[in-house]
């Protein structure tokens, strides 16, 4: 008999208490460098070792009371004992292969092989959802995740070579899943929409990292971000719920309007700042962003609007 409780959520996946009739009563958490998990007793102050792994996930080898009690192994994972795949919550790994049993989500854009692990090149590359590779290096940016499924990413780069923030990827992929593919639950009789979501923005400054025109940018780094937050709740709502075939339909054909028109309003943000202070009244740039901003601010709006209108209007058909 073993019983699991979910005690808090991580970055990388759960950390879970867990109890057997043999093994007494233990706590589950990632390791320091993430892929590895480890289980700690209660008898006395001693932690025990789960599982040592391989490069793709393999068990080498696992140690300890409660090791074979443990269901998160590989990347915090839950693992099933008898297939021996680990569920990533959109498809299933096979860690003794280092390959998924199902075609990516997102197609070739993940990978040319659609049923690789992130490229073959678990060294440099992680996938936390199952969906689309991403560096595991850290070169001086800041990265999360909104809404669950909505990665951003802000990396200084400077060969842009000039006080600038730009948009290298604003995009949200949607796909259908199909009843047959959902197994428990009332949800099993729906279709549902799925999204995948991913903004890189690169920026430079010609005095980072302490000057005023770094000060600059960061303001228009918070002023995009926000927006993309706000995007990112607004179509999350509509994600994973369970909708009809016509209504799914009619949200994936709108989708593309939704993105295109938060990016506008990430656009028009940022003129916005210009005006209110981030460039000195009456200047020549002020009072170019001054007209760009009378010029666009409505029409940006009302194209928000429309967008958003006609998304929501989906459920009602």
């Amino acid at each position: 008999m073993k019983s699991i409780n979910l005690l808090i959520a991580t970055g990388l996946g759960l950390s879970i208490s867990l109890s057997t009739a043999l093994s007494g009563y233990g706590f589950f958490h990632p390791g320091a460098h993430g892929p590895t998990a480890t289980s700690g007793t209660l008898s006395g102050s001693a932690i025990h070792p789960a599982s040592d792994y391989r490069l793709f996930g393999e068990v080498i080898r696992a140690t300890g009371p409660m090791a074979k009690s443990n269901p998160c192994r590989f990347s915090t994972k839950h693992q099933d004992e008898e297939p021996d795949l680990l569920y990533y919550g959109f498809r299933y790994y096979n860690a003794s292969t280092g390959r998924w049993l199902s075609r990516d989500p997102i197609g070739e854009a993940g990978s040319e092989n659609v049923f690789a692990h992130v490229r073959n090149n678990a060294i440099n590359l992680l996938d936390s959802l199952g969906l689309e590779p991403e560096s595991s290096i850290n070169h001086n940016h800041y990265s999360t995740t909104f809404a669950q499924y909505f990665d951003y990413t802000e990396q200084w780069d400077a060969s842009l070579g000039e006080n600038v923030t730009t948009r290298k990827k604003w995009e949200v992929k949607g796909w259908s899943i199909p009843p047959a593919t959902i197994r428990h639950g009332p949800e099993s009789c729906c279709w549902m929409l799925g999204v995948h979501g991913r903004a890189e923005i690169r920026w430079d400054s010609t005095d980072y990292p302490n000057g005023s025109h770094t000060q600059h940018e960061y303001r228009h780094l918070d002023i995009t971000k926000d927006v993309y937050r706000s995007m990112a709740d607004f179509i999350f709502d509509y994600a994973f719920r369970c909708v009809s075939k016509k209504q799914l339909d009619c949200l994936l054909s709108n989708l593309s309007r939704v993105v295109f028109a938060y990016d506008k309003k990430r656009w028009i943000e940022n003129v916005r700042y210009h005006v209110t202070g981030g460039y000195p009244e009456g200047s020549p740039a002020w009072e170019h962003e001054k007209g760009v901003l009378d010029a666009n601010d409505s029409m940006v709006a009302a194209v928000l609007a429309d967008a958003t209108i006609g998304f929501s209007l989906c459920l009602k058909k």
